[in-house]
């Protein structure tokens, strides 16, 4: 299982399109006591290590050699915050297989930052240079055409690049709000990505067709406090009772109602998902959609047109 641990809080940003924005509680961060638990737990195989900024964590290297030693594969993802070559570089032989790096455009600041899309690439060919994989992440924010319409051009650089490209929907970013509507040129866009090679094999956001959701069953994320969430784009907006501190992922999402009825989501006979003939494609959906739609256990209200536009685009 891939675990996305939140090891710190802490962000110099405030990112309009960041998930954390939905909920802004500031945990207790035990990052020495989770340390132990991750490295000994079997339930995980592979750790991205995230925050909030994980760049901000003190004993980030630490965490790095120490689960590389365990045999645990660590990524590490980050907004570029402070981050250069040579830096990227000593994390790498450090023990970090892959470092994603989000980016918001090729001609404007990274995320609003002082860091350009020339900064991303430079760092990602020295990584790349090393045998470590590097990944260029961006979320397409609907209402903004200047990003969707480079969205396709930063696939085509990251492919020249040899780097990872993986793009995703906006969730909701404030507590209460719902998950809007997505416009069809958004919508084509991100799963034109997802479908034609692009998409890296880590990104998320929504599952893919043919497959359950993978909440909860291949990936989890772990709150700086220790408690878990079915995954890292519902990190906080749905929360274990008990801690990894104190139990094993295992036991934990086995004595909670709520987590093990997310791993073993299958649409109820009273839902309109339960007749729906693309069901078998489908599988249900992305349970990070179906809670920003209105319910984790209800419909994914994307889940329709993903499985039609994966259709047409496999000719079935």
């Amino acid at each position: 299982m891939l675990a996305y641990w939140h090891v710190t809080n802490r962000c110099p940003h405030n990112c309009h399109n960041c998930y954390m924005q939905a909920n802004r509680t500031i945990y207790e961060e035990i990052p020495h006591s989770i340390l132990d638990r991750v490295i000994h737990d079997d339930a995980i195989s592979s750790v991205v290590l995230t925050g909030g900024e994980p760049l901000l964590c003190e004993d980030l290297d630490k965490y790095v050699k120490s689960l590389h030693a365990a045999g645990k594969r660590c990524r590490l993802y980050t907004s570029g915050w402070n981050l250069n070559p040579a830096r990227a570089v000593d994390l790498v032989e450090k023990g970090v297989s892959r470092i994603r790096v989000s980016c918001d455009s090729v001609t404007r600041t990274v995320m609003g930052r002082n860091s350009s899309f020339d900064m991303i690439c430079s760092i990602g060919r020295e990584v790349v240079k090393t045998g470590a994989e590097f990944e260029v992440g961006m979320t397409i924010v609907p209402d903004e055409n200047d990003v969707l319409c480079e969205v396709e051009d930063i696939g085509r650089i990251c492919d020249c690049e040899g780097f990872l490209f993986s793009c995703s929907p906006m969730f909701p970013c404030k507590p209460g709000e719902k998950l809007k509507p997505i416009p069809d040129r958004s919508f084509d866009l991100l799963w034109k990505m997802k479908y034609c090679g692009h998409y890296s094999d880590s990104a998320e956001g929504a599952s893919a067709c043919d497959e359950p959701c993978p909440a909860l069953n291949s990936l989890l994320a772990i709150l700086p406090d220790g408690r878990i969430s079915p995954c890292d784009n519902l990190a906080g907006a749905i929360a274990s009772e008990k801690s990894i501190a104190e139990y094993g992922v295992k036991e934990i999402i086995a004595s909670e109602k709520l987590l093990h009825q997310i791993r073993d989501f299958i649409p109820c006979h009273s839902s309109p998902c339960s007749s729906c003939s693309l069901l078998e494609i489908c599988c249900g959906g992305c349970r990070a959609i179906a809670y920003f739609g209105g319910s984790v256990l209800g419909c994914d209200p994307w889940g329709k047109q993903r499985a039609e536009f994966y259709l047409a685009m496999c000719g079935r």
